[in-house]
């Protein structure tokens, strides 16, 4: 069969799924080639669904004329230009579009790297992907960075506008139906829920020191100023096509207590109004207040609403270092009233954070007790940081602290080739002014000892997500 367009979701891992789901900007774009056939495809989620998957077998079955990759999170450095080589071998004279924030930061680079990739969007793509696959000339389309008689050309950055665009229709997808029974790095056939991650917003008003998608990396890969939220009747619209669908649980892309009581008192009205009951997982970027907490337990249905807290650290400085402006005590004052409204909540620390000690930490492990001895989390996550390219720690190492491993795409590219062989490989891709390698992997397997010796007190119920 012929498509105009091919969109491929690779792997993180050549011969296992891994980051199965999706940037959510796939299905919009998607949703803006009308008049075009078009095809997704995720290999992780194939890769679930029969164990002898082929990518080049699967890929031969179909004609097509552009294929488009995304390069999102670096954790497809190598998969997403090993699928570009792949789809050139297959169709030589097909146009292979890369698009994503990694693909965004190391766009000139990835063209010198790979002879595979004919043209980079550069930022939010739902404006210059169908001009691309109308054949016009790239100069004229914003978000373009390509080669022209080997030299590099790169066009105008412009943001979208986000009321137009459809982030639910995904019927273009092979096997969508099981996509929506996926999480990260796994596909559960006998999941009873549905949940799907939506386009609430684009954007932001904080530079967290690990996020690649911080305020200065959106104003200098997608030349968007601050936080965008979409309509309240744009959202509302979506979340009815996801209840038709029968999705339990919605993830918002964006922090919504951030928009303002404004806003989110709109949308919860709306959704009550619309009889859209559903979970929501929301991941809070601070600390939402009272008065949202509440009208998120009236509006949402509980069995499946979670807030998840990103904590980071025990210390409060080295959490304000690293963008988080609250106190444990107004933690503590949050969990409570999570629990008072029923809403599951998930605490989230890190190790290697800039600026932690080995006696900071020490403040970690002790958060992390009274939360297991005084509150009832779902769950609770402490995980080592990776070097996000273009995060203000990757950008500014002296300003953070931290010495970089990996600089340059081709450093992201050999440490995923190294893991997709199953070769041992730089995890973390850095080290900080007080701890190396070896010592963060320390204070990690001590949070986890931490966890390990208080597991037979703490059984929380099965979360939507897990």
């Amino acid at each position: 069969m012929h498509y105009d367009m091919l969109f491929i979701h690779p792997s993180a891992h050549t011969s296992s799924p891994q980051f199965i789901i999706m940037p959510m900007g796939i299905f919009s774009m998607v949703n803006e080639l009308k008049d075009y056939s078009v095809k997704v495809v995720n290999v992780g989620l194939e890769m679930c669904l029969n164990k002898n998957f082929d990518a080049t077998q699967f890929l031969n079955q179909y004609e097509f004329d552009c294929v488009g990759i995304d390069l999102h999170w670096h954790e497809h450095a190598f998969t997403a230009l090993e699928t570009a080589r792949l789809c050139k071998e297959i169709n030589p004279d097909c146009t292979v579009i890369v698009g994503g924030f990694t693909a965004s930061h190391f766009a000139s680079e990835i063209l010198q790297f790979s002879p595979q990739v004919d043209v980079i969007i550069r930022g939010e793509g739902e404006e210059a992907l169908p001009q691309i696959v109308e054949n016009k000339d790239w100069s004229l389309i914003p978000n373009l960075v390509y080669r022209d008689n080997h030299e590099m050309r790169t066009t105008p950055l412009r943001p979208v506008s986000l009321d137009t665009l459809n982030f639910t229709l995904m019927t273009s997808m092979n096997h969508w139906e099981e996509y929506l029974k996926c999480s990260i790095n796994a596909y559960t056939k006998t999941r009873f829920w549905y949940d799907f991650w939506l386009c609430t917003g684009r954007g932001c008003v904080y530079n967290c020191s690990y996020c690649g998608g911080a305020s200065t990396a959106q104003k200098r890969l997608c030349g968007r100023e601050g936080m965008t939220f979409r309509s309240v009747e744009a959202v509302t619209k979506d979340l009815t096509a996801l209840r038709d669908l029968g999705v339990h649980v919605v993830c918002p892309s964006h922090d919504m207590s951030l928009a303002g009581e404004k806003y989110w008192g709109k949308l919860f009205a709306s959704m009550k109004k619309e009889g859209i009951f559903m979970g929501m997982y929301l991941e809070v970027w601070q600390l939402p207040d009272k008065s949202f907490i509440e009208e998120l337990a009236r509006t949402c249905d509980p069995r499946f609403t979670t807030v998840a807290v990103t904590l980071l650290s025990g210390s409060e400085t080295v959490r304000r270092k690293n963008g988080k402006y609250f106190s444990n005590e107004d933690y503590y004052k949050c969990a409570e009233l999570l629990e008072e409204y029923n809403i599951h909540h998930v605490p989230y620390f890190a190790t290697g954070l800039p600026f932690e000690t080995v006696d900071t930490f020490e403040e970690t492990l002790k958060m992390t007790e009274t939360i297991l001895s005084d509150f009832n989390p779902s769950s609770i996550f402490c995980t080592p940081l990776r070097l996000d390219p273009g995060s203000p720690m990757a950008e500014n190492p002296e300003e953070y602290g931290i010495t970089p491993h990996y600089r340059t795409f081709a450093d992201y590219y050999e440490r995923c080739r190294k893991r997709s062989e199953n070769v041992q490989h730089d995890f973390i891709g850095y080290h900080t002014q007080f701890l190396d390698g070896r010592m963060i992997m320390e204070l990690q397997h001590r949070w986890e000892k931490i966890m390990g010796k208080n597991l037979m007190a703490f059984n929380p119920p099965p979360l939507h997500f897990m």
